[in-house]
């Protein structure tokens, strides 16, 4: 085998060894963020959630991607998510919205620690019951 096919192969087969190395090292870089991601994708998939009320279909045909927006944070309301992926493309109002429901989120926490919560609950299902009486 002559000189120059010689270095012609050593070149062939170091440019190929830096090829699997900077393969391995992305695979393993992306494999935990990949593996975070879709343990993300599937608890959001597992049970999507929407937000229903009269005529919420109606709205829902008018502003779709306000209700997705709601639809995202009631999924995170339920699941304790935290509120940042909700689909606003301002990244200001995003961060502002996700500060917000965050809040609201203790909020409801330290009331259900101390009671309140379902004493307005249960204040709430009387005035319900009274308002039908009348009816």
């Amino acid at each position: 085998m002559s000189k120059a096919s010689k270095n012609k192969k050593a070149k062939s087969q170091h440019a190929s060894d830096q090829t699997e190395d900077s393969t391995v090292q992305e695979s393993q870089t992306t494999a935990p963020e990949e593996a975070e991601t879709q343990a993300q994708d599937s608890l959001n998939d597992a049970a999507p959630v929407r937000v229903e009320f009269p005529y919420s279909d109606v709205l829902r045909s008018y502003v779709p991607d306000a209700m997705a927006v709601a639809d995202k944070a009631l999924g995170d309301w339920k699941s304790e998510g935290s509120f940042m992926n909700l689909g606003i493309e301002n990244p200001y109002a995003n961060m502002a919205v996700s500060i917000s429901l965050q809040n609201a989120k203790k909020i409801e926490k330290k009331l259900e620690e101390k009671g309140v919560l379902p004493v307005v609950r249960m204040g709430f299902e009387v005035l319900k019951s009274k308002v039908s009486k009348q009816k």
